[in-house]
Parts: C-alpha cells; sequence; structure tokens
C-alpha cells in the first residue's frame, strides 16, 4: 500500500525540550553537504545548508519536508522526518526557505530520511537549486537513481496517463467502506486530504512505465484518485491525458516498492 508517510515508527530523534527558530543564521555552521553525506553513508550528526524543496502533509502537521543543497547535483536532496506524533517539535518551515538543519541520516524501509534536532531559518524565497532533466529510463519505476530526494524534470515528448489508481498507490491510512480486508477497523476515509490513490501510473508509448504521485497534496492541485477529482481547485487527471513535460522530487516509495516522481505544484507539469 501507499500514501502513508514513510517515517521511522522505530522513533525519530527529538528535541525534547522544544526547538525554535533562532536569529539567522549563516552557511559558515554547515559542517558538510548533503550530496557529501548521503555519498558517504554518513550516520553521525551534520548539520547541513538546504532549501525547503517541497512539503508532505497539510499546513501545521507536514510530517515531512525535501531539503537540497544550494548546488543540487546526484545525491543532494534527501527527506526530512519529522513528525509531531513522534515528538519532533521542530517549528515547520515553508516552502523554498534556505534553513541550517542539524541532524542524522537513516535509513527506513528503502527511503533515505534526515532526522533532525534543530533547525534555524536563514532566507526566506531561496532560489531553487539547479533542477537536472533525467531521462524516462531514470526516472522509471523500477531504477535505482542517485537523483532520489532531489527536484528533477522530465521533458516528455508523450507521458500517457494509462491506469488511474494503481494497487500499488492505494492509500491504508483509512477505510473505504470495506468490512475486511487490511483496512478494516481503520476509520472511514472522508473528503480528500490524503487521497485514497497517492497518484497514478503513466508510460511514455516506448514501454517504460512511471509512477507519479500526488504526494504533495496541499500545493499540487494534479488529482487521479476518484473521490478528489471534483475537489475544489483539483485538476483532474483522465485516462489518456498525456504531459508534455513533468518536474517533480524523485524518491522511493516504501509502501508501492517502487520509485515515483512527484509534483510539488502546478507549474512542475505541462498539459497540452
Amino acid at each position: 500500500t501507499s500514501g502513508d508517510a514513510p517515517g521511522n515508527d522505530a522513533g525519530s530523534s527529538t528535541n525534547d525540550a522544544g526547538q525554535s527558530d533562532s536569529a539567522p543564521a549563516t552557511d559558515s555552521g554547515a559542517t558538510t553537504t548533503i550530496a557529501a553525506a548521503r555519498s558517504g553513508n554518513v550516520t553521525t550528526p551534520i548539520t547541513v545548508l538546504g532549501v525547503i524543496t517541497a512539503l508532505h502533509g497539510s499546513p501545521g502537521d507536514y510530517s515531512q519536508w525535501y531539503i537540497e543543497d544550494q548546488a543540487g547535483g546526484p545525491n543532494s536532496g534527501v527527506n526530512v522526518y519529522c513528525d509531531k506524533d513522534k515528538s519532533c517539535s521542530l517549528p515547520e518551515p515553508a516552502l523554498h526557505d534556505l534553513v541550517l538543519l542539524t541532524g542524522s541520516l537513516s535509513t527506513y524501509k528503502g527511503v533515505v530520511q534526515f532526522v533532525p534536532t534543530a533547525k534555524s531559518t536563514v532566507q526566506t524565497g531561496a532560489a531553487l537549486p539547479p533542477i537536472p532533466t533525467l531521462t524516462i529510463t531514470d526516472l522509471a519505476e523500477g531504477a535505482l537513481s542517485t537523483y532520489r530526494g532531489v527536484l528533477v524534470k522530465y521533458d516528455a515528448t508523450k507521458l500517457t496517463a494509462d491506469n488511474l489508481t494503481p494497487a500499488a498507490l492505494y492509500a491504508s491510512n483509512c477505510n473505504t467502506g470495506g468490512d475486511a480486508g487490511a483496512d478494516a477497523g481503520l476509520p472511514l476515509c472522508t473528503g480528500c486530504a490524503p487521497p485514497t490513490y497517492s497518484g497514478f501510473q503513466a508510460n511514455d508509448g516506448q514501454g517504460h512505465e512511471v509512477y507519479v504521485e500526488n504526494v504533495f497534496f496541499s500545493t499540487d492541485p494534479l488529482q487521479s484518485s476518484p473521490e478528489c477529482t471534483g475537489a475544489s481547485g483539483a485538476v483532474p487527471v483522465t485516462l489518456g491525458m498525456t504531459f508534455s513535460s513533468m518536474q517533480g522530487i524523485l524518491d522511493y516509495d516504501s509502501y508501492a516498492t517502487a520509485q515515483q516522481i512527484a509534483p510539488v505544484q502546478a507549474s512542475d507539469y505541462v498539459t497540452p
């Protein structure tokens, strides 16, 4: 199943005393880059300076952020896991904040994540890192890319939606009304936050399948889940809908056990 936060259920590193933004920091506070830490499999505490490229969840309850080195490049981005239900008390950033973040890298169900213990905001409205253009083979479901965690772009001649409700992207955080199955006993799904299906499947016409996920449903209006397509402000995905350009965070969905690209906002894709 998919659509749940890939946070570490074993518990995250937290600041029990509470941590708030302090006076603006400088880049001299960084001890390494995300790219260097990921490439070197560093697991000791580090401090990095990076731009917030995406926020997962709802305002006031963003359990995941994505942060990326200003220089961009392979391994330069990572999923930040900060769930208030798991006692992470750091104040939430805003999209495109430049932040100084202290914490440690770990891996949970195949997803590399950064568990933070301290944060300070250096700048609001910072410029995004350079966005690399990848090939369809870099983005495909079964691919293994060094750009996971990074905001990437795919310039498609045609990327076509061919499955609006793939089984692998079915959410497991609420009950759709059935009396049995994995969702039995869970509260009934209501509204569209999060969607029952976390995204859709598309192909390039040459045998490459790509998962396009609606992970950032608070900022991206693209919707394929049946209960969401009629929501106010939604951009409904229809079978056969084509995209000539697609941009988003590339990462591994540990529930679908596949790679996916997730647009962050409406400007991240073009529907001819």
